[in-house]
């Protein structure tokens, strides 16, 4: 599951609200892995008023509140860590190709995996996995995407968003 806004914060923090959102998607709809919503890691930095913080030794407890949650649902956790203004890459063990914060569809392309043509060039140059969300709603899409080689990992967002019960109809 990629990681999507809630606006389930208070000020940044946890909240009980928050944890049983992804309790639900974890327990009911069991992604592999959860990424949750993206978290600044200075309070400089963070990009809105209710975005998930984790910029100081303070949000670990809750922090981990909401990482066993997820995991007693069966998923992975892992989280988004974002700075508002920072252009600097470090590292990367994923990369997780979406629309992001401005729109979450791609004009022309109303097909399940609509940055499938970008993942795709983007798998081909780099050695870490490579996730794609964009349009999926169904479990038949993703397994086409990844046996098409279009990613190693499918993101479903806006259905799990929707639906914490998605996998049962999916």
């Amino acid at each position: 599951m990629p990681p999507m806004q809630t606006n389930k914060t208070d000020r940044g923090h946890v909240t009980a609200e928050l944890v049983q959102y992804y309790r639900d998607r974890a327990v009911y709809s069991r992604p592999g892995i959860i990424i949750t919503e993206h978290s600044c890691i200075a309070e400089s930095g963070c990009a809105a008023e209710g975005q998930l913080s984790i910029a100081s030794d303070a949000y670990i407890e809750e922090h981990r509140q909401l990482t066993d949650a997820i995991r007693a649902g069966g998923s992975k956790a892992f989280v988004q860590l974002n700075h508002a203004g920072s252009n600097g890459i470090g590292e990367v063990d994923l990369i997780d190709l979406s629309g992001g914060m401005c729109f979450y569809f791609r004009p022309g392309h109303l097909e399940a995996g609509y940055f499938s043509s970008m993942s795709e060039k983007v798998k081909a140059h780099v050695s870490v996995p490579v996730l794609l969300t964009g349009g999926v709603q169904h479990i038949a899409d993703a397994e086409k995407l990844l046996n098409a080689g279009k990613a190693d990992l499918i993101g479903v967002g806006r259905a799990l968003l929707k639906d914490a019960h998605w996998r049962e109809t999916a």
